[in-house]
């Protein structure tokens, strides 16, 4: 008996929310750490049973558990631990996202006599769950152009080319550079140049195939990933790309100004590594810059 007291005694003191229900599922223990996960003192809930619907157990459907999936009841029926993410309802009226664990609680002779429930307030794992999210999503998306970050193409890129070396897989490049942008910034403005960058990129995305990856390399420059293994279907891409711009234009006043961009592409077989291949498509995307420019 004082060895029951004192366990009590330590459980009544934890910060996790601890009760314990008879085999009617009364009420018949509850600790400090469920008051304050709960908002219920002890003497609003000892003897009752949660049949009642006093904390109102939802799972993330928004079922209604007390009656049908508590894990109290199954733990008692089936003699097995269990772990479930759920909602409690606190004595404010909000819903307070719990880990809950349920245990059968049993006599010397192994006969089940009640069950334990231990639960945890999780809402600040998910509030950290929601901001790591968060994170990664600034991380990967350039928040100009709404494309694909260069971190973004990085791992891609990195990944595709593992697949290169060790299962052969093969893919293209294309590089991109938006023509006349420091002309562009310094006759209208730099909000006139972030407009057309956008502009460029919007187009490149909604001209890419479904697997296909478009990011913003840096500056005035965008990189696509094609899965493609041939010269020949690159160019065509690269064709489409080209006439999709050459129909896009931005309006400044009254002003209509066309996009023009330069490109350069490269196959994943035709290089040695990462860095050989992205030179290899900044190089002919420069050349297609010259003969743009008649220089070449």
């Amino acid at each position: 008996m004082e060895q029951e007291i004192l366990y009590r005694k330590i459980l009544d003191n934890v910060i996790t929310g601890v009760y314990f229900v008879d085999t009617e599922r009364k009420i018949n223990f509850w600790n400090k750490g469920a008051e304050r996960v709960s908002g219920y003192s002890e003497s609003e809930v000892i003897g009752k049973s949660c049949r009642e619907n006093i904390l109102m157990h939802i799972d993330k459907t928004g079922k209604l558990l007390c009656n049908d999936g508590c894990p109290l009841q199954a733990s008692m029926d089936d003699g097995k631990e269990r772990s479930i993410e759920i909602f409690m309802k606190h004595k404010d009226g909000h819903r307070v996202p719990v880990m809950v664990h349920s245990l059968p609680l049993k006599d010397e002779n192994g006969n089940i006599t009640g069950a334990v429930e231990i639960f945890d307030d999780i809402s600040p794992y998910l509030k950290l769950q929601k901001q790591i999210a968060e994170l990664n999503t600034e991380a990967y998306v350039d928040p100009l152009t709404t494309v694909g970050s260069r971190r973004f193409i990085d791992n891609i890129l990195e990944h595709w080319w593992h697949k290169v070396v060790h299962e052969g897989y093969k893919f293209g490049i294309i590089y991109i550079d938006l023509n006349d942008l420091k002309l562009l910034n310094d006759q209208f403005g730099h909000e006139i140049g972030d407009k057309a960058l956008n502009r460029l990129a919007i187009t490149l995305k909604n001209s890419i195939r479904d697997g296909d990856y478009i990011g913003r390399w840096g500056g005035d420059e965008f990189l696509i990933l094609l899965e493609l293994d041939s010269t020949e279907k690159i160019e065509i891409v690269e064709g489409k790309l080209n006439a999709m711009l050459q129909a896009s234009s931005i309006k400044v006043k009254s002003q209509k100004i066309k996009l023009t961009a330069s490109f350069g592409f490269a196959l994943s077989s035709e290089a040695e590594s990462i860095d050989e291949l992205i030179r290899l498509a900044d190089q002919r995307m420069y050349e297609d810059k010259l003969i743009k420019k008649g220089e070449l």
